[in-house]
């Protein structure tokens, strides 16, 4: 998929400041005041939004100096700690939204992140009832499996902010970014989750998720969980039944 455009996908900043919900960013901030007992509350409450997620993977690479184990996101959250966390988001609250991108695309963005979260619960799901590899390296593939449509709008907001809005002009999806953009939101999103993840089958997951049927018959267990999990949860989703 990547072989005719490695120059156009690594023209892309996959550092940019991305957009997080944010009923999402208040309600972290709150959990960070009480650092005694909140780590696995401030866990969850990271793990409800693909952006904050990548955004914590990318500061314990830049701690660390490594790739941090995408198996125990927990540990991320441990490192930074919550005051580090509560700063992070209290800039994530006027970051990308002071763009004015966002003016025309925040129903669009609610959307993004329902269907994203769904995505990740049903991945989660999914590898549990079946038995294949940790449940938590599914769940962070389906949580950030269309972050790069996000990068796509940051980076190009004048070409993709139509597609990004639905406006395909009856086109598929990954044909009218590539007219567009010349690349897609799969290989962009795999750019930045490989660059932030010791796990590659994650950036496989984002990257293959759009493939042809034929294509993902054959491959690993956990390409298929979140091809189908993509497939499965397009269907709307109460905001409350998520932040709950």
């Amino acid at each position: 998929m990547l072989k005719n455009k490695p120059k156009i996908v690594n023209r892309i900043n996959a550092a940019i400041p991305l957009p997080s919900l944010p009923q999402i960013l208040f309600k972290l901030i709150d959990v960070c005041k009480n650092d005694a007992d909140n780590h696995e509350e401030i866990v969850r409450v990271v793990s409800l939004d693909p952006s904050l997620s990548l955004k914590l993977m990318r500061f314990a690479t830049a701690w660390q100096n490594q790739k941090p184990d995408a198996r125990s996101f927990d540990r991320t959250v441990q490192l930074l700690g919550p005051e580090n966390i509560r700063k992070v988001a209290l800039t994530a609250l006027v970051e990308p939204f002071v763009k004015p991108v966002m003016k025309h695309a925040v129903p669009a963005f609610s959307q993004f992140w329902l269907h994203s979260v769904n995505c990740a619960i049903t991945s989660r799901k999914l590898s549990q009832a079946l038995g294949l590899g940790n449940a938590g390296d599914a769940y962070l593939t389906g949580l950030l499996h269309d972050i790069g449509k996000l990068l796509l709008l940051m980076n190009h907001p004048k070409e993709y902010t139509p597609v990004f809005l639905g406006q395909s002009n009856g086109r598929p999806l990954i044909k009218e970014e590539d007219m567009r953009i010349g690349t897609t939101h799969c290989e962009a999103g795999w750019l930045a989750v490989r660059s932030n993840s010791a796990m590659p089958f994650i950036a496989d997951g984002v990257l293959y998720h759009h493939q042809p049927v034929a294509d993902i018959a054959n491959a690993f267990p956990s390409l298929k969980i979140i091809y189908i999990a993509n497939i499965m949860s397009h269907r709307d989703i109460a905001r409350a039944e998520l932040l709950e």
